[in-house]
């Protein structure tokens, strides 16, 4: 039997994808419209294992975001926003201002909320876009200090405060071996075989 397409125009039942791929050199097309989402998709398989997807989605029940200055009359689309490719629209120009004008506002009231007591410059100054050595951002109270965390940890806790340091899980193979065997090509394509054999499980 043919595979059926999902909602989202992979390959799926309704909202389920599934892990089936077309043949190599295959090209598909999906439309799908359940209120309020109207779907369009372009699938691609270049390769037997590789499924690359285009998707376009319109929302009409809702704005295109939060801010109705930035959102306009655009409900939930409008890919082309600002798009480099096609003549610049004062319209588009005009969201991107207000929602810089919204963000610098949020910003300043931030700032203020966490350091107000502590500034020592006037907005203009401070909130104009420059930028200052840490000297300076603590002389104009953005900053109590500077140093290096584990120093500055240990001065503000005490000598007896634990730094846990994470790092990237390791493949259980590489694990059983000593640091400096890790970190050795061979180690590495004790990784490399370990991970293919996991996504060898799922037919991939």
């Amino acid at each position: 039997n043919n595979p059926s397409f999902s909602n989202y125009g992979t390959l799926g039942l309704i909202q389920n994808p599934n892990a089936r791929f077309l043949p190599e050199g295959s090209l598909a097309f999906s439309w799908s419209h359940y209120d309020p989402y109207l779907r369009g998709s372009i699938v691609a398989y270049p390769f037997d294992w590789m499924e690359a997807s285009f998707q376009y989605a319109d929302i009409n029940n809702i704005l295109y975001s939060q801010s109705k200055a930035f959102s306009g009359g655009q409900s939930g689309k409008d890919k082309s926003f600002l798009d480099p490719f096609t003549e610049e629209k004062p319209a588009d120009v005009k969201r991107l201002k207000a929602l810089q004008k919204d963000l610098h506002h949020l910003f300043i009231e931030w700032v203020k909320s966490r350091r107000d007591a502590h500034l020592e410059a006037d907005d203009k100054t401070l909130f104009e876009g420059a930028f200052w050595t840490a000297d300076s951002a603590k002389n104009y109270g953005l900053i109590d200090g500077f140093g290096e965390i584990k120093a500055v940890m240990k001065a503000e806790f005490g000598d007896e405060v634990k730094f846990v340091e994470l790092s990237p899980e390791k493949g259980f193979i590489s694990s059983l071996l000593n640091p400096e065997a890790r970190s050795s090509i061979a180690a590495h394509a004790l990784d490399v075989i370990e991970e293919k054999a996991i996504w060898a499980r799922f037919g991939l």
